[in-house]
């Protein structure tokens, strides 16, 4: 093997030579966290249940996902980006306890370790300052929250571009 310092070569997998996580990785990260017993199955969206968990993932995709396509031609066609933006108001009824709520993001503007190399300038290669920088910015962005026992539970958010976000309600006793 010819080892490199080289970032992003255009080839597949979930995470790069270097140990950068790739957005494909936080892809299945996601789809891991998801309980056993889906509750409901949509385009763009996924509801399951575990034993004291909900999870709801949204997420938005270009239609041609199944064919491969440069990313580079996708992530410059930003009219195409747009409409990928969604917003969701989402209900849930007859909270019996007290939630956490624990949501996990991932988009083009946060946790893609490719798109921070770009906004980097496309370095070939990377100093151990940016390669540790790269490695530790390319996590999903995290949110916590706590909502009373309440009738209906109402959570505003969006998505904006190509991205996806897990959304876990926990009961707390």
């Amino acid at each position: 093997v010819n080892i490199t310092n080289e970032v992003f070569i255009g080839g597949s997998g979930i995470v790069n030579d270097m140990g950068i996580r790739k957005p494909s990785y936080y892809a299945y990260y996601l789809l891991s966290m998801l309980g056993n017993e889906i509750i409901s199955l949509d385009d763009g969206c996924i509801v399951t249940k575990s034993d004291k968990c909900y999870t709801i993932l949204l997420y938005s995709h270009n239609n041609d996902i199944n064919s491969l396509a440069d990313y580079q031609d996708i992530y410059q066609e930003s009219g195409i980006k747009k409409s990928f933006e969604r917003k969701y108001s989402l209900n849930i009824l007859n909270i019996k306890n007290s939630t956490r709520i624990i949501t996990y993001e991932v988009n083009e503007y946060t946790g893609s370790s490719y798109n921070y190399w770009l906004s980097m300038g496309s370095p070939d290669r990377l100093s151990k300052e940016e390669k540790e920088i790269l490695y530790k910015a390319s996590y999903p962005k995290i949110d916590f929250k706590y909502s009373k026992k309440s009738s209906v539970l109402n959570i505003i958010t969006e998505l904006k571009g190509y991205g996806a976000k897990l959304i876990v309600l926990k009961n707390l006793k």
